[in-house]
């Protein structure tokens, strides 16, 4: 923290830290049980989105929209996926449904399958090692904080680059 004038205050760091589980346990006591109940209502966010992503791929494919419409119908489509996303993300963790481990596998599908993504590969790769390891630079397969990084992790064979040539034609090659 900075003071008035700008210099940094000195902060006690002689504390004893505790696994996770501990403050979790601390929280959990002082929040009212209604804040970890399921948040049922959200399913109803998949047939919205679905229904979205349908209408606007038919209207766009039908060809009966006015040139500048074509952007925001896209854009809204690509929202509809990112929901679908969101709502997956939120189910898998078991925020929208707990226990029907059936009904949250066919509903992860429906909200993942757009991205060729299982719900076992989400739970696997998402909660199990991405929240065993938030931020940890070596183990969290979602953290790259550099390019470097990221280009590590990347095997060299399936790497691509698209460069320019003439006019936006893109020519893939192997970096």
């Amino acid at each position: 923290m900075l003071s008035s004038l700008g210099t940094a205050r000195t902060l006690n760091l002689d504390m004893e830290l505790q696994p996770a589980s501990v403050y979790v346990k601390e929280l959990r006591a002082g929040l009212p049980s209604k804040v970890f109940a399921p948040a049922h209502s959200r399913l109803w966010w998949i047939p919205v989105h679905l229904a979205l992503i349908t209408t606007g791929i038919l209207v766009l494919a039908a060809g009966v929209l006015p040139w500048i419409a074509v952007p925001l119908v896209s854009l809204v489509i690509g929202a509809s996926f990112a929901g679908l996303t969101f709502v997956g993300h939120e189910l898998l963790h078991g925020g929208i449904i707990r226990g029907h481990s059936r009904l949250r596998s066919v509903l992860g599908w429906i909200c993942f399958a757009p991205f060729n993504l299982s719900p076992r590969l989400w739970i696997a790769w998402h909660n199990r090692t991405h929240h065993a390891h938030t931020n940890d630079p070596v183990n969290d397969p979602d953290m790259y904080p550099t390019r470097a990084r990221y280009d590590e992790a990347v095997e060299p064979s399936s790497r691509s680059t698209t460069s320019r040539s003439a006019a936006g034609a893109g020519a893939a090659h192997s970096v």
